[in-house]
Formats: C-alpha cells, structure tokens, sequence
C-alpha cells in the first residue's frame, strides 16, 4: 500500500485474582531497563511513539551497512513458573492423562503439584543439555537478523509455491554440534527465537526505531522497538510503499485502518476497501474471514445470554476507534502482533493463521513462549530417534522382500490411498506396531483416513488404548495429495487464540468449520526423552503429551516451545483427539514422534476445540477444584490428593 509522509480451559483454581496472569511484571521491568540503554535519545526528550513529532535524534538517513543482530538475553534465576498459571491449568492437578495416547501412567510419576519450583538454568551448561537425557530448554533467546528477515520473491499462493513449501519444510530442530546429512533436518548450536521472513521493516523498526514498546520484552521473536510518526520523515520514504501488517475495520463506511509492519499505531492509514482489495488482496480475506468469525461468535454468546458481559471487548474486535490509533502501547496492539509473527511463521510453514484475541475490557498480558511449527530437540533424543528409525527401516525392507502389493496387508485391505493396490501402509503396522495378542496391555488401535482425507473412528474405542496414524510414504506411489498424508500437506484452517475472562482462561476457538476426522493442527514442542520424569526437575510438566507408541519415553513438551495446540481446554465431552502419527515422507526421512489433533464430531465457526484430559470415571465428584467444561458438569478435576 503505497504510504505518504505525514488458559484450554485453564481450569485455574477458583478465586484466582486475573493480576496473577502478569506473574512476569517485575521481571518485565527488570528487562526493560537493561534494554533502555539501546534506544537512541536526545537527552531531555521522552521515548515514546505518542510524543508526537518530536526529535528521536536518529540520523537522517537510513544506513543499510550489516548491522550486527540484536541478542536480547533472558532473564537468569527465574523460577520456571512463567506460564504456569498464567496460560495453563491450576498448579494443583497433575497433567490430565486423556491428553496422552497411551494407557495412563501412576499418577505419582506425572504430578507437578506446585509450580514453584527452582530454576535449573544454572545446572547445565548448553554443552552438556546437547547430551543429556533429563534436559530441556528452558530459556530462549530473541535474536534480531537481518538475513532472517529478507523479502524473497516467492510466491506461497501458486501450485510451484506450494510445492516449495511441502519440498523445504523443516522435520525438526535438533540443538547440537554435528552436523546431520538431510536437507530439511536443520542444526543450531543454540535454539533462539528469530524474525520470519519477509520482515525487513519490522528488522528495521527494532534497529532504528523511536517507538520503545515496552510490553513487548518478555515474548520470544517479538520485536520491542517500531517507527513511529516521528520518524516518518527519515525513515517512511519509500518508492515501493510499505508493507501490510493488518487492516481493521473503522466506523468509517467503506474504509478499514491499515496497519504497517515495522510501524507503530501513530502511524496507521485510513484508507478506502477498493484500494487495499487492488494492493493487499490477502489481507482483504483475512478481514473478511475474521468478520464471519465474530458474527458466529456473537450469535453463540446471545444464545448464551453473556454478550453484555463481554460488551466493551467485542466491540474493540469490530471496529478500531481514534483513540487506539493514538495510543500505542494499549495492550491490543501487543495482541496484533504477536498474531502477526506467529501467523508469519505458520504461514512459512504451509498452515493458518493465529489470532489473538481478549474480550476483557482491561486486556490481560498475552501468553509467552516461542513459537514453533516443528518439533525441537537435543542431539541426545534425535540420536534415539534415528536409532529406533534405523532399526524400523530395516525390519520393512525385510517384510516389503517377504510380501507382495497382492498380499495380505497391503494397502488395499482398507484406507484412502490414491494407490491402493501399491500402499505399504498396512504392513508398516503390521511390521511394527502389531502387537502380540496375548499381552492385551500392548494392543495399539490404528486409525485411517477415507477418500476424503478425514480420519474414520471406531463406533467404541478405549480411549486409554495407544493409537496411531500411518501416514504415506513415497513408496507407496502416491502424491502429496493423496488423503492419506494430511501432516505432510499444506493446511490453512486459522485459529483463533481466545481470552475468555469469566474463567480466567486461555482456550482456542476455530476459525473454519471443522467435519469429524479433520485434521486440525498438530501439537509441537520440545520432544523429550525420559524413562524417569523424576530425573528433569524444575519443568512445568503440565505440557506434556506421550507419544509412546514410537518408542518408550518420549514426551512433546509445549512449556516454552510450542504452537497454539497447547492451549486446548478440557472438556468432559471433547470434540477433538490426539493421535501419535507416523510420518515419513521419504524412506530417507528419520521417524520422528509427533501428534496430529483431529476432530471428534462436527465442530462449528466460533466453538471452542477441546481434549478430554481425563477419563470421566477418574474424575472425583468431590474435590478443591470445579470442572468449569459446562456449567452442569458435576466433576471435580484430579488433584495430587486423589
């Protein structure tokens, strides 16, 4: 657009003050003054974008020599408590065991009962986590590059867009120090958040930008500095117009606010629909699809009989008034970005979009942890993984010697294959997840889709029961469009992120309707090996989801890392599942554990997707802390006590 100059049902303790939710204030202002020393001031003048026009003192011209990236270290010695409460569950029950896709474990062996617990940052040094079973990360670094951030020309939209997308996509990050022989397995040294790409003005901004936006310190890859007007003179003057971050809609007809990426909200342009609908087509559809979201949302809330409760916050979601213009650091805007970088990343990556949203009329502070698309791990946990894929490997070579595309177990005994008669995908699971019939305690259910792409349930199955999805390989002579590869596809269903303040909770709302046997996201994290959760200390493990069924130990934790997936609520009548999936597009490609989330039932525009992370019968009718999943339900959630 060319520019001119001018808590998931958290299930939180009832009684729990909303101040709680701003557990990090203190450590954010600590952070703050240590940042402060960067931001360039003429002595005597104020730092913020709403001072108006005054001088920043930054020079006059933009300098675009390579300017070194920005470390923005975390803080040190803080307990690892940060999202405890603020984003999850109440810290008295232990992690909800219908969450896992294996038979439950003791409960001894799984509960965190109090989340102060004391930080172990200085109990490992970044060499000896790269080995260690009973490491984790638990700090992350923003780092500010400008080679991350760099335009490229592609064009995501286009069937050889797409394909680039599927060919380049990322199995994971393994943190360590050797270097791996696969083009889409990449290795740090150290993981740290980072700008996506196509951000180069958000890069900029953070460099040499006057808007000092101090909420901003405690997100991971969020960056804490923009342009303001002020700076509009040296720094806005551009032949190639600036890039769109969003567009909102105005109480102007016919006119949206649009809101540039780098630039803070002094900024912002009212412009007419027609023209961004001819210079920024994308973020047209986005409106227009947030728009059918909250027209659903809010026939749900009046059937509910709660819109007045939620007034002021939904009318902040319809309409941007002047007043949020001039006021940058109003907490909205914190919401619009982070929805804006983590949408980016999922972007990147072939999937929806993210939004954030708070109804409540003193917005809370949003959520902190890094996002990720992909599972990370140590070189430690991904040397187990290539060992049991090694090992999987070779018993299929022997068991595709043994048996024919005609015998018995081959795909077309059942599935959507686009090519039945040459699917491998029955005799992996004949190969390596059937167990011995007469140890029940082992038997592993197995899901399929249909021609549709949509997975098939049994009519009654034991939820407590491991299940698994085998997904297609190369070698069963597929495409990628096969029904049968859905994780390997690309998937645009947004999400919305949705701060429902009645409860205190953080939960997720779907953006699109949703059929039963959907996928709707995949849940990413940390992948973890662990025999003896004990031997890990000071780890939220509230996050943590088993997948077993690849192997004994491995936990995908979302304490730090993770993706929206992490903020499904509990529900005594889930409409969504988890199941461990077995992926592997080539027979190159290491087995890495990873979980799609699939839809129970039918799930409509608006309505919240949700696990169950206890079986009912195990959920006391007595107890400290109400089930708040419906207002009927009798249940009290499973505490250490229990």
């Amino acid at each position: 657009v060319p520019k001119n100059k001018q808590e998931r049902q958290e299930q939180q303790t009832p009684g729990v003050s909303p101040s709680e939710n701003h557990e990090n204030e203190i450590e954010l202002e600590q952070e703050i003054g240590e940042q402060e020393q960067q931001v360039p001031q003429v002595p005597g003048q104020p730092r913020n974008a709403q001072d108006g026009n005054n001088e920043d003192g930054l020079p006059h011209e933009l300098e675009e020599e390579e300017e070194e990236p920005v470390d923005l270290q975390p803080v040190r010695n803080v307990p690892a408590r940060r999202t405890a409460r603020s984003t999850r569950r109440s810290t008295r029950r232990s992690f909800p065991q219908e969450v896992e896709v294996l038979p439950k474990r003791p409960r001894q062996h799984v509960l965190r009962y109090d989340a102060h617990l004391p930080s172990t940052s200085q109990a490992l040094t970044s060499e000896s986590r790269i080995n260690t079973p009973g490491s984790y990360i638990h700090e992350v670094k923003t780092i500010f590059d400008k080679k991350d951030a760099e335009e490229t020309e592609e064009n995501s939209e286009t069937d050889a867009g797409l394909a680039r997308i599927i060919d380049n996509r990322l199995i994971c990050i393994v943190i360590g120090d050797r270097d791996i022989d696969h083009p889409r397995i990449k290795v740090v040294r150290e993981y740290q958040a980072r700008l996506p790409k196509n951000c180069r003005e958000a890069y900029r901004g953070q460099q040499k930008g006057s808007s000092w936006l101090q909420g901003k310190i405690g997100h991971p890859g969020i960056p804490i500095k923009k342009f303001s007007s002020a700076n509009t003179g040296k720094f806005g003057q551009s032949n190639e117009g600036w890039s769109v971050q969003s567009v909102f809609k105005s109480e102007t007809p016919d006119h949206v606010w649009v809101l540039f990426i780098g630039w803070d909200s002094t900024t912002m342009e009212l412009k007419h629909i027609s023209e961004i609908e001819q210079t920024a087509p994308e973020m047209v559809k986005k409106l227009e699809m947030k728009s059918e979201f909250w027209k659903q949302v809010e026939k749900m809330y009046k059937e509910k009989g709660t819109l007045d409760s939620i007034e002021i916050g939904f009318a902040r979601e319809q309409f941007v008034k002047k007043d949020m213009v001039n006021d940058p650091s109003n907490r909205y805007w914190l919401y619009q970005d982070l929805s804006f970088f983590h949408t980016k990343i999922q972007e990147d990556y072939g999937l929806g979009a993210v939004h954030y949203v708070c109804l409540k009329e003193e917005m809370v502070a949003p959520p902190k942890y890094t996002y990720t698309p992909h599972n990370v791990m140590n070189q430690y946990v991904f040397e187990k993984c290539k060992t049991i894929s090694d090992g999987y490997q070779k018993k299929l070579e022997n068991a595709f010697k043994k048996r024919t595309t005609e015998s018995k177990g081959s795909g077309r005994n059942g599935g959507g294959c686009e090519t039945p008669h040459t699917c491998k995908c029955n005799i992996v699971f004949e190969t390596l997840f059937r167990r011995n019939p007469k140890h029940q305690q082992w038997d592993c259910l197995r899901f399929q889709h249909n021609a549709d792409g949509l997975l098939e349930f049994p009519a009654e199955f034991d939820t407590n029961n491991r299940r698994i999805v085998i997904e297609c390989t190369d070698a069963c002579g597929c495409s990628m469009n096969c029904p049968c590869r859905p994780l390997q596809q690309v998937r645009r269903n947004p999400v919305f992120l949705f701060y429902n303040f009645p409860m205190n909770q953080f939960g997720l709302k779907t953006g699109v309707p949703l059929r039963e046997g959907d996928l709707i996201f995949e849940y990413t994290g940390e992948l973890i090996w662990e025999l003896e959760r004990q031997k890990i200390r000071g780890r939220n493990s509230s996050y943590d989801a088993d997948c077993n069924v690849l192997g004994e130990g491995f936990i995908i934790s979302s304490w730090k890392i993770g993706n929206v997936a992490r903020f499904m609520s509990h529900s005594c009548n889930p409409n969504a599942i988890f199941v461990t999936t077995y992926v592997q597009k080539s027979s190159r490609d290491p087995v890495i554990p990873r979980i799609g989330v699939y839809a129970l039932r039918d799930i409509k525009i608006g309505e919240d997707v949700t696990i169950a992370y206890w079986n009912k019968d195990d959920m006391p009718l007595k107890g400290d802390v109400k089930c708040l999943c419906d207002p009927e339900c009798p249940r009290y959630l499973v505490t250490e006590t229990d």
